[in-house]
C-alpha cells in the first residue's frame, strides 16, 4: 500500500525575493581600486563586502539603512578576516559612501518603482490622453502626456485628416472635368 500523498501547500505570495540595482560598471570600478589599495585588501574582496553591504541596505525597512550589516557576519560569509572587512569598512565611511548607518547614494541607485497599479492608471491616462488628442478635444496637460513620437504621429494624421477634407471640399465646388469625345462611347 502507498503512503499518501502530501498535500501540497500554496506558497505564500508575500514574499518576494529582494533585489537592488548593480551597475554594470561595479566590478573593477575605479573607486573600489581606491578602497582596495587604501584598505589593503584584494578588489575581489572588496567587492565581495560591497556587495553584502548592498544587500543588507535593500533588506532593510528604511531604504539604505545598513542596520543589519554585521562585520563578522559578512567576514564569516565572504570567508575574509575580519580585520579586512573593517578596515574596508572604515575606508569607504571615510569616502563617504556611507553615512550614519546608510548608504549615501542608495536612494539614486535605487529609484522607488511604482506600484501595478500607479502604473495601470497612469497608462489608462495616456490611453485616454491618446483618444483626447485624435478626437481633438485634448487639454493642454493631455497632449503633454504624449510622446514626442506620438505627439508627432497625431500631427501628421491631422494633416492628412485637413488635406483630407480640403480634396473632399475641392470636389464639390470644382465641376468635374468633360471626358475627352474620343473615350466617350455611344449608347447604339
Amino acid at each position: 500500500m502507498r503512503p499518501p500523498a502530501p498535500l501540497l501547500v500554496a506558497p505564500n505570495r508575500d514574499k518576494r525575493f529582494g533585489w537592488y540595482r548593480l551597475y554594470e560598471d561595479f566590478c573593477g570600478h575605479p573607486k573600489w581600486l581606491l578602497v582596495a589599495e587604501r584598505a589593503g585588501v584584494e578588489l575581489s574582496r572588496v567587492e565581495a563586502i560591497v556587495q553584502r553591504m548592498f544587500q543588507a541596505a535593500s533588506k532593510a525597512r528604511a531604504e539604505g539603512n545598513m542596520g543589519g550589516f554585521d562585520l563578522e557576519v559578512c567576514a564569516a560569509s565572504a570567508r575574509i578576516p575580519v580585520e579586512q572587512v573593517v578596515a574596508v569598512y572604515r575606508v569607504l565611511g571615510e569616502m563617504g559612501f556611507h553615512q550614519q548607518g546608510f548608504i549615501v547614494d542608495w536612494a539614486a541607485r535605487n529609484p522607488r518603482d511604482k506600484t501595478a497599479t500607479e502604473r495601470q492608471r497612469a497608462k489608462r491616462a495616456r490611453d485616454e490622453a491618446k483618444r483626447a488628442v485624435a478626437m481633438g478635444i485634448a487639454t493642454h496637460e493631455q497632449f503633454q502626456m504624449l510622446s514626442v513620437e506620438e505627439a508627432a504621429a497625431m500631427d501628421r494624421l491631422r494633416e492628412l485628416d485637413r488635406l483630407r477634407r480640403a480634396a473632399i471640399e475641392r470636389q464639390r465646388v470644382e465641376p468635374p472635368l468633360p471626358l475627352p469625345s474620343t473615350l466617350v462611347k455611344v449608347a447604339s
